[in-house]
């Protein structure tokens, strides 16, 4: 998203007087618009969500002739 034109036309003035290509307010703007959020998963589901889709990846591997399970890490 641009800034409205007066907004940038200020923001290149600004830039040129103190020769920087960026001012860097873009990124700053969005960590402060961001919001953290906790994407962890239940290890009790990721057990559940494993045994659910075994047959499948097995399958898969199969047809891949490659092991996902060792490359996606599951015991």
């Amino acid at each position: 998203m641009n800034p409205p034109k007066s907004v940038a036309n200020l923001r290149d003035i600004l830039k040129k007087s103190i020769g920087r290509p960026s001012l860097g307010l873009r990124k700053k703007i969005e960590t402060v618009n961001a919001i953290k959020v906790d994407r962890s998963i239940d290890e009790e589901l990721v057990s559940e969500m494993r045994r659910y889709f075994t047959q499948d990846v097995e399958r898969l591997s199969g047809v891949l002739k490659r092991d996902l399970r060792a490359e996606w890490k599951w015991s």
